[in-house]
């Protein structure tokens, strides 16, 4: 999945959480770990799952009822 990352409008099904976030240790280990546990709807970023961004890096992951869970490593924060 490819998202240039536009909020979506509010709407009766977009209650409850809409983005959350965890800080790993290392972000190439978890990203491999959540893909051996069958993950598969990455959020990418110019047609990468793991991208740098200022501070570090991280990947994205859109859950089934829609919230966006980002994965971010802890370097540089």
């Amino acid at each position: 999945m490819e998202v240039d990352e536009v909020l979506i409008d509010y709407n009766k099904r977009s209650k409850g959480i809409a983005h959350l976030a965890f800080m790993v240790d290392d972000i190439e280990i978890e990203y491999e770990r959540i893909k051996t546990l069958g993950y598969n709807t990455f959020i990418r970023k110019k047609d990468q799952d793991i991208y740098e961004v200022e501070g570090g890096k991280l990947f994205k992951i859109l859950a089934p009822e829609g919230t966006i869970i980002e994965v971010r490593d802890q370097k540089n924060i």
